[in-house]
């Protein structure tokens, strides 16, 4: 296995478990906090991670991305991120009475404070995780995250426990960020120095500020709904559309983890080599959408027992909301590998104006439709996600000269494996009836049922993946008649 290879297993892996170990945080905290603890401490979460997406100012990528690096460069990245760093913590401290009479929440206060010590440890941690990253260090990567993972999630359960509630998520943070710096400093590279330097700020500045705007308009649109609903609503309605979002947000990311990994650095190869960017990202889209779309679209029609079994009778009222957000979900992943094609084609300033259109577009569409309930509200999401998916389609025309209509048809395997999948839990649902059956066997028919029904429908249509995972089926067999 060559170091590139085993780099990238190591990567994918970590961010397989990493996103594991965070769902079953949400599975068991789902059991012991109620629906309104935990709305409060959404609300709190999706302020601060908008906060979080600024304090870097893209100085991990700059390093990242940077030929050569030195002792100087890396102290003016701890620098950089000191001085952004520091004075968001201030502020979420300085700002948490305002936040929590804002919401009506007297609880965010402390919780805003406590959440804001993480702010001051953050430079050392992302500068040291940026040059680790540098120098493909993706095993003591793995290890760094899932052992803090692993602890914040002992920690932050054992202090619910104990009766401290969402205060006990937020010191979980905290004591994760602790932990984090304690193992980077074991394993921090010779050419780390946690000192600051104020000189040569401005080119990570200049290149971060752009990256930073970015990624918030991104995260808000997953955030928007909690910090919106969260003022109009109450924070079990928070909490409510959360797990909804969550779970299909997980399934998502878990689907896509190691894909996503692999697709800039080969998308960039491909513009290197002065191949056809539209055919390989039209192919790697294919790819994805013929595990991701029949996978979403069986999740809200077995909505009821995916619910029931991992979150417990307490969330029943997140049931409809899945099924509507699964077509959000859908929509949303169609284009899941454009932010990597256009930051790989060097059109990062269309991905600016694009974030920045779904950014105004999404306020106003749930400032309106946030006053009808959720059910209403998660279907302004679909919306959301459809008018993405054809913005998105507009933008990458610019960007790699993407026809429309030949994506479209590309995708059409993909279609017949979303209605083949779907006919088959309808039928399963119509057999033994999901809302009275017992979770753990609606669950366990469609795992055993699902996965035939998918092979079975990419071998009669000849989808493109089957001659991906062709040669895998026959070096397995071949390997059972040589042993």
């Amino acid at each position: 296995m060559t170091s590139v290879r085993k780099a990238i297993l190591f990567s994918a892996g970590s961010q397989y478990l990493i996103k594991l170990i965070g769902f079953i945080s949400v599975i068991v905290l789902a059991r012991i906090m109620t629906p309104e603890e935990l709305g409060i401490f959404a609300i709190a979460s999706s302020v601060v991670m908008l906060a979080t997406e600024f304090r870097l100012l893209g100085t991990t990528n700059y390093l990242i991305r940077q030929e050569t690096v030195n002792k100087d460069l890396v102290c003016s990245g701890v620098g950089l991120t000191v001085i952004i760093c520091w004075a968001l913590g201030a502020a979420v401290f300085i700002t948490a009475p305002y936040i929590g009479d804002f919401y009506q929440l007297p609880s965010l206060i402390e919780i805003f404070r406590i959440l804001s010590a993480s702010f001051f440890l953050a430079p050392f941690i992302s500068v040291t995780s940026a040059i680790l990253t540098r120098e493909m260090k993706f095993a003591e990567l793995m290890y760094i995250n899932i052992a803090v993972q692993s602890l914040k999630l002992l920690v932050s359960i054992g202090l619910v426990l104990a009766g401290y509630s969402y205060y006990g998520l937020a010191w979980g943070v905290v004591i994760g960020t602790v932990l984090e710096l304690i193992f980077l400093y074991y394993f921090k590279p010779e050419i780390v120095s946690w000192v600051p330097r104020f000189k040569g700020l401005k080119p990570i500045a200049k290149f971060g500020i752009f990256i930073s705007f970015t990624n918030i308009m991104t995260r808000f649109e997953t955030a928007a709904p909690d910090i919106i609903i969260g003022k109009v609503g109450t924070p079990v309605d928070v909490a409510i559309y959360s797990r909804g979002m969550g779970f299909l947000t997980f399934l998502n990311e878990i689907i896509s983890a190691g894909i996503i990994q692999v697709a800039l650095p080969h998308l960039s190869k491909v513009k290197r080599e002065g191949g056809d960017l539209s055919a390989a990202y039209t192919k790697a889209s294919l790819l994805l959408g013929s595990v991701m779309w029949p996978v979403l679209a069986v999740a809200g029609l077995a909505s009821t027992p995916a619910i029931l079994l991992m979150f417990g009778e307490q969330w029943t009222a997140s049931i409809p909301i899945v099924s509507i957000l699964t077509g959000w979900a859908i929509f949303k992943s169609i284009h899941s590998l454009s932010t990597n094609l256009l930051y790989s084609s060097g059109h990062e300033s269309l991905l600016l104006i694009k974030q920045f259109i779904m950014f105004i577009s999404t306020v106003i569409i749930l400032l309106v439709s946030v006053n009808f309930g959720l059910e209403t509200l998660s279907w302004s999401m679909v919306g959301i996600g459809l008018f993405e998916s054809v913005l998105c389609t507009l933008v990458l025309k610019k960007a790699i000269n993407l026809s429309a209509w030949r994506f479209i048809k590309s995708m059409m395997p993909n279609y017949y494996l979303v209605i083949s999948c779907s006919i088959v839990a309808y039928f399963i649902d119509q057999f033994i009836h999901f809302e009275l059956a017992p979770p753990i066997l609606s669950l366990l028919l469609l795992a055993t049922i699902m996965p035939i029904t998918w092979l079975t429908t990419v071998w009669l249509i000849k989808h493109p993946i089957y001659f991906e995972i062709l040669p895998i089926i026959n070096a397995v067999f071949s390997r059972k008649k040589t042993s």
